[in-house]
């Protein structure tokens, strides 16, 4: 397992060559249209933020308050004031917000990330009311989590 978690960690940030290449040639011909509505730099921050807003509404529905990012792919909200029974993994040592994901992962079939793992031990109680999602999805997904967080919000 040690040398397959250095073999995993070389490959994220490594990129074979034709790879960066293709990135660059990319990057060159963006930097041409830069300033223009075409661009991609303008483009990619309008269609991220009607995708941030969407989910933003679509967490406060069912009682998560949303802390809006300026920028990125994700979303951390505070599920804190959910009802969700989760006296089955009292017991487990975990934090709240795995507790929480896992439940929302197995019951909702709604994918989320606990908040909690990206902080030290020492410091996980900090993060543990803040469940992470990510917003930069097809609208196709945004709308199944829909209609699933709509559902559930008739049962809270």
């Amino acid at each position: 397992m040690k040398h397959l978690h250095t073999v995993s960690q070389n490959c994220i940030y490594n990129c074979p060559t034709p790879i960066q290449e293709a990135v660059a040639q990319g990057l060159e011909h963006e930097m041409s249209r830069f300033g223009t509505e075409g661009c991609y730099f303008k483009s990619l921050p309008r269609e991220l933020e009607v995708k941030r807003d969407r989910l933003a509404s679509i967490l406060r529905e069912i009682g998560m308050e949303p802390i809006l990012p300026q920028g990125g792919y994700f979303i951390l909200a505070d599920a804190s004031k959910l009802k969700v029974d989760l006296s089955d993994s009292a017991g487990s040592g975990e934090n709240y917000d795995y507790r929480l994901v896992k439940w929302i992962t197995r019951n909702k079939k709604v994918a989320t990330i606990p908040n909690s793992a990206f902080y030290s031990d020492e410091h996980k109680d900090i993060a543990e009311k803040f469940i992470r999602f990510c917003f930069c999805k097809k609208d196709e997904t945004i709308d199944k989590m829909e209609k699933i967080f709509k559902e559930w919000a008739k049962t809270m």
